[in-house]
C-alpha cells in the first residue's frame, strides 16, 4: 500500500513537471518578436496597407501599451478609415504617453474640428431657421470649414 502511494506521488510529480515543460514550450512558440512586428507595422503603414498596419499596431498597443508611437499610428489608421471616435481615443492614449507629441495634438484637434463640422452641418439641416442658434451654428460651421481648409496633415 505504501509503495502505491509512493508511486502515485512520483507519478503526479512527473506529470506536473511535464505539464509545466509543455506549457513553457507552448508559451515560447506563441511569443512574438515585437521588433519584427514594429518593422512590419511601419512598413505596412508607409505602403498604405491600412488593414495590415491596423492589425499590427493593435498588437503593439496590447503588447507594449506604454509606447506613444504605436498609439499615434493606430489613431491615424482610424482617422483614415473614418472612425473619428476611435481615432480621438487613440490620439489621447498617445498623448498620455508623450504629451509633447505635437503631431498627435494637431491630428486630434483636426479630428475634433471635423466632428464639429458634422455637428454644425446636422444643426443646419434639422434646426428651425428662426432659432437664434441656427444662425450662430451656420457662422461657426463656416469658420471651422475655413480653418480646416487652411490646415495641413500632421502625418
Amino acid at each position: 500500500m505504501r509503495n502505491n502511494k509512493y508511486l502515485l506521488t512520483i507519478g503526479l510529480t512527473l506529470a506536473m513537471t511535464l505539464a509545466g515543460c509543455a506549457s513553457q514550450t507552448q508559451k515560447q512558440d506563441t511569443d512574438i518578436d515585437l521588433v519584427d512586428v514594429r518593422g512590419q507595422a511601419d512598413e505596412a503603414y508607409e505602403k498604405g496597407d491600412i488593414e495590415t498596419s491596423e492589425k499590427l499596431y493593435s498588437t503593439l498597443v496590447k503588447e507594449v501599451p506604454g509606447e506613444a508611437k504605436p498609439w499615434f499610428r493606430l489613431a491615424n489608421v482610424y482617422a483614415r478609415t473614418q472612425r473619428p471616435d476611435a481615432a480621438i481615443r487613440a490620439y489621447r492614449e498617445a498623448l498620455v504617453r508623450d504629451p509633447q507629441m505635437t503631431k498627435a495634438w494637431y491630428n486630434m484637434g483636426l479630428m475634433q474640428l471635423r466632428e464639429a463640422v458634422h455637428s454644425f452641418s446636422e444643426l443646419e439641416l434639422y434646426a428651425d431657421r428662426r432659432d437664434p442658434l441656427y444662425g450662430q451654428g451656420k457662422t461657426l460651421l463656416k469658420g471651422v470649414l475655413e480653418l480646416i481648409g487652411e490646415g495641413g496633415n500632421g502625418d
